[in-house]
């Protein structure tokens, strides 16, 4: 499984999600490169620092394969770790290695493999920090203070891994060990250093501060983030299908509204025994209702989805157990059957277009003729990006809906295009402008603002011109993204 994992999912393909360019451009500070785009990047960012600290320490903040890599093993560590929680929890053998194969064959894991984000690694950490605790809290673990270790690494590779150090602290306190609930607190210590290091620095992009933003006192706060609970609570239902199919038909549909059933069933007798897993989730999934990225819920949640099926399992009778995964797995063939169609199909493009499959944008969109047109828009764009420094000097900059991505591959600043308000493009401080007829919130139709710009302040042209003609003997294929300079 592992080789597989490595040849379907390792590449040089950024993926579709925005984090990956800002992960990286990370990793290069921690790598000791300190120019410009690097350090706008850092003051802006939102993330915390392990997960680029730890693509850099590697050799990945200038290798996109090598940073594939580190997921790809991330997952794979995880199903074994998973396992072994699973037997800590009393489950068969068979059913251990059923249950983390299944994991690993979900589409959902697979597809996240093509991404660069911090949700392997932090999945990892949870699953080690979950394994420990069970010894930590009956006073069995011989160094207590080893726990620490990967529950401040959690801090510091999603934010949200404080949902389990609050479930931790509330089992401990009706255990009443004071003692443990001061180790476990000494874990908070290294993301208020980082945080604190940052604000040194000049570098105020947190989390915390975009989480209370517009929030005045504690009333406002509330009513600000209850409006985002219904959006988030939609986007969570209808996610819950992709998480355990791609392209699913009805019977994987009812399968996973089942699954989702048990496990709430499940979950609730975790939690009313007080489990340290089973509070996690509450708390976890708590502060995903009110995170203001409904567009991301599907990626939120699959860090809980070992969580979720353990809990389904549980409500199983004991001699059904494998026969239940087995028929789980059986499941799953469809969608498999789906992803080999569209990986052959893909196997068809050009070379230069194979990379760009490594997506999930590739495998999630049923219409070939509608992946493959925005596989082609995307790879004109990216070796556009990547030729950008022959025409921008390095004293100058663009603007670009996704700054992040243009930083990364052309290594000058970047920033979102002004509104289209004439004054606001006239007086920008940027001469460039990189369009595109991608769609982004903060471009109002394709290849903004060319439309508003005024002509005759417009200097030059400049475009990535593919040689699929003399490839394919067709027609040169249309123009997707332009480099303009604009100088009023």
């Amino acid at each position: 499984m592992g080789p597989l994992l490595f040849h379907f999912s390792v590449g040089d393909s950024l993926g579709g999600e925005a984090d990956a360019p800002v992960y990286l451009l990370m990793a290069r500070w921690f790598s000791g490169d300190h120019s410009a785009p690097v350090e706008l990047m850092m003051e802006q960012a939102l993330f915390p620092p392990f997960y680029p600290f730890l693509l850099a320490l590697v050799g990945a903040a200038d290798s996109i394969a090598y940073a594939h890599r580190v997921t790809v093993i991330a997952l794979l560590f995880s199903s074994v770790l998973f396992a072994l929680w699973l037997r800590q929890q009393a489950v068969r053998p068979s059913v251990q290695a059923g249950m983390a194969l299944l994991w690993l064959l979900l589409p959902s894991t697979w597809m996240i493999s093509f991404e660069l984000m911090s949700e392997p690694l932090y999945l990892l950490l949870s699953l080690v920090t979950l394994l420990l605790f069970k010894p930590f809290a009956s006073r069995a673990l011989g160094y207590r203070f080893v726990i620490i270790i990967p529950l401040a690494l959690l801090l510091l590779t999603r934010t949200l891994g404080i949902s389990l150090i609050l479930a931790m602290l509330m089992v401990l306190l009706k255990l009443r060990y004071w003692k443990g609930i001061g180790l476990l607190s000494l874990s908070l210590l290294p993301v208020g250093a980082w945080y604190g290091y940052k604000a040194l620095l000049g570098f105020h992009g947190n989390y915390q501060m975009g989480f209370l933003i517009n929030a005045t006192d504690v009333q406002q706060l509330i009513l600000h983030h209850w409006g985002k609970v219904n959006t988030n609570l939609l986007a969570m239902v209808s996610s819950l299908s992709d998480l355990f199919a791609l392209n699913a038909h009805w019977a994987q549909q009812g399968c996973a509204l089942l699954i989702c059933t048990a496990a709430c069933v499940g979950w609730l007798k975790r939690l009313y025994a007080w489990k340290v897993d089973a509070l996690y989730l509450f708390i976890y999934m708590g502060i995903v209702l009110i995170w203001p990225f409904p567009d991301h819920i599907e990626r939120f949640i699959w860090p809980l989805l070992p969580l979720l099926f353990y809990y389904a399992l549980s409500l199983v009778p004991i001699q059904r157990q494998a026969l239940c995964v087995l028929s789980l797995l059986l499941l799953l063939m469809p969608s498999y059957f789906y992803i080999g169609q569209r990986w052959l199909e893909g196997g068809q493009l050009l070379a230069s277009e194979v990379e760009f499959t490594q997506t999930k944008r590739w495998y999630s969109r049923s219409d070939l003729a509608s992946a493959q047109r925005d596989l082609r828009v995307r790879r004109s764009l990216a070796q556009l990006m990547t030729q950008v420094a022959q025409w921008v000097p390095e004293d100058e900059c663009i603007y670009f809906i996704r700054p992040p991505d243009l930083m990364l591959l052309s290594r000058r600043l970047s920033f979102e295009p002004p509104t289209r308000h004439q004054g606001a493009l006239e007086g920008g401080r940027c001469p460039w402008f990189l369009v595109t007829v991608l769609s982004h919130p903060s471009a109002p139709g394709p290849l903004y603002p060319l439309p508003y710009l005024e002509p005759r302040h417009i200097r030059a042209f400049y475009t990535h011109q593919h040689k699929e003609a003399e490839e394919r003997a067709e027609r040169p294929s249309p123009i997707y993204s332009l480099l303009v300079e604009y100088r009023p």
